[in-house]
């Protein structure tokens, strides 16, 4: 299981706890989103009004990345995410998927040794996704 995993309702990423739990619930479906954010991210003092998509980070601390608007907004990103929760894309479940697996709210953004282990997860991550 992911380290882990956002809950879409509320834009908040919760860590892993004894028996597959986020946020109180047990074993959740998840997906997972994979896209391409680090070349067309802002650097500090570039663009200042452009704000990062507002997920909040539970138990932990780490900036969420700025990105360049031109490629992508912060409403269009998190439309992305909020659309997750309704693709069923295994058909198997009628249930809406309430957490998402996104490495800017599921792996530390910065020098966090954590990281490297879980950036090496990620095919298991999403085979479980």
């Amino acid at each position: 299981w992911p380290r882990r995993l956002l809950c879409v309702s509320n834009l908040t990423s919760y860590a892993w706890q004894p028996g597959n739990v986020y946020n109180g619930v047990k074993e959740p479906q998840y997906n997972a989103i994979t896209y391409t954010w680090g070349r067309w991210r802002l650097k500090d003092g570039e663009q200042p009004d452009t704000k990062s998509i507002p997920i909040s980070i539970n138990g932990d601390d780490w900036t969420i990345p700025r990105v360049d608007p031109k490629h992508f907004t912060t409403a269009e990103f998190e439309n992305v995410i909020r659309a997750t929760t309704t693709l069923q894309p295994n058909f198997r479940s009628p249930n809406n998927v309430e957490f998402v697996w996104l490495d800017i709210a599921c792996i530390h953004q910065g020098d966090d040794p954590r990281s490297a282990a879980e950036i090496g997860r990620q095919a298991a991550i999403f085979h479980g996704a």
